[in-house]
């Protein structure tokens, strides 16, 4: 394929032989004057490939063999490290476009990787809808840096987190009592053997070991990670069950596993002498909790500790309590805003593409797609106050865009303007969010 050509790489490649064939009258001289105009080039190699066919050798094989061999050559280069920056950034430029084709993934993952750093657009093209299947094959260090400029998708990763936590938690509670709660997690194993001392429980926790390699040295994400814990723990939408079904009396008990978890990972630093600890603004307030959990007691010079810190907290991020003296959940997102954002979307979608719900006569379109959703529904589920938080506006709001792609082909207009309104959606609710932060 020519290295000039980068267009006929992968899906466009496949999408322009498609419409190649579909017009062809003579499809047999059609893909051979395709092979011929962007296939690979044999001049040099004829006799040998000549060869290699009286030998039994199929062309695929060799191909194949010639490709594994310059992929593992170029790979050993890069490793290498004598590449300066601007011939990593040269051969990123180049290399990009095969993200997508398993057999060359490699290259420019490795270059990603061996960068001391990468220019934005390259880091904002691998958060597109098209390229998030090949979030799982970048290594932490390139995901880092794509958090870095990407908040959603690192609160993508700690909701995954939360959700695997508290699964791992409720299954060791089964064993652990017969009518359990958070608190056994420490002080009982469901046996006669004496618990685990904290550090130890840490040590072994799985997920925990998941989010401190997420997190790493940086102290910038650490931050991050947990302030999103605390907004998650506002919300009153814990990841990995359904809000429609979770009553208040739920949410108390799931929310306790957060609270574990925020104190894990504080806890988890401290464990292991890192910086990152003293960077956490509740860092004594979490090791006086940690250290009444190993001594089962409390001094009361501790006490007095924890209430000046419990002070200071800013109360207003608390769950909020009804005339009854429940625990309530927190108000839907004020109307006015999440209809603002209706509106902008309804006026950028100048071809009401989006508009409506797609007919039922539209050919398998509701065996492909499950949820349907559209901007007419979006804005009569605000009119109704369905959204109590603006992740929940958010995750329907994509599904516009994403039900689009899925159904359509990346050459057809529907899927263009679904990820350009995806894009302009996200900036404005950003903004959005960020508005209402300060409020």
């Amino acid at each position: 394929m020519a290295a000039d050509d980068p267009t006929m790489l992968g899906s466009s490649g496949g999408a322009m032989l498609q419409d190649i064939l579909r017009t062809a009258s003579q499809p047999e001289e059609a893909i051979v004057s395709f092979q011929k105009q962007y296939g690979l080039k044999e001049e040099t190699t004829s006799a040998s490939l000549q060869l290699l066919d009286l030998l039994g050798c199929r062309r695929s094989e060799t191909h194949s063999k010639l490709l594994e061999a310059m992929v593992a050559a170029l790979l050993k280069r890069i490793h290498s490290k004598k590449m300066d920056d601007a011939q990593l950034q040269k051969l990123l430029e180049l290399t990009f476009p095969y993200l997508e084709m398993r057999e060359l993934r490699a290259i420019p993952i490795a270059v990603l990787a061996t960068q001391s750093s990468t220019p934005a657009s390259f880091l904002q093209e691998l958060c597109d809808h098209d390229n998030r299947a090949l979030l799982e094959h970048l290594p932490l260090l390139v995901k880092r840096r794509i958090w870095a400029i990407a908040p959603h998708e690192l609160r993508v990763e700690v909701d995954k987190i939360v959700a695997a936590y508290i699964q791992h938690k409720r299954a060791l509670l089964l064993h652990a009592s017969d009518d359990p709660t958070p608190f056994d997690l420490h002080v009982s194993t469901g046996g006669h053997h004496p618990p685990p001392s904290p550090e130890d429980r840490r040590k072994h926790d799985p997920v925990l070991a998941t989010f401190t390699d997420m997190i790493g040295d940086s102290a910038e994400l650490y931050i991050q990670c947990i302030d999103m814990l605390r907004t998650i723990a506002a919300s009153g939408a814990v990841p990995g069950t359904d809000p429609s079904t979770t009553n208040a009396k739920d949410y108390v008990y799931l929310a306790s596993f957060i609270g574990t978890l925020r104190n894990d990972v504080a806890n988890l630093q401290r464990d292991h002498a890192t910086p990152l600890g003293r960077t956490d603004p509740l860092h004594k307030f979490i090791w006086i909790l940690d250290h009444a959990v190993k001594r089962r007691g409390m001094e009361r010079s501790h006490v007095t500790e924890l209430l000046l810190v419990v002070r200071k907290l800013r109360l207003r991020d608390l769950p909020r309590k009804d005339d009854d003296g429940n625990m309530a959940l927190p108000p839907p997102v004020p109307k006015e805003t999440l209809l603002k954002l209706v509106d902008q979307l309804a006026k950028a979608d100048s071809r009401r593409i989006f508009a409506d719900p797609v007919p039922d006569d539209v050919e398998g379109y509701h065996d492909v797609i499950t949820h349907p959703m559209d901007i007419s529904t979006l804005r009569l589920h605000v009119q109704n106050l369905k959204y109590r938080t603006f992740d929940a506006f958010a995750a329907d709001m994509r599904l516009i865009f994403t039900n689009c792609m899925t159904y359509n082909q990346d050459t057809t207009i529907y899927h263009k303007e679904a990820k350009r309104l995806d894009k302009l959606s996200t900036v404005w609710l950003d903004k959005a969010i960020a508005a209402a932060a300060q409020t």
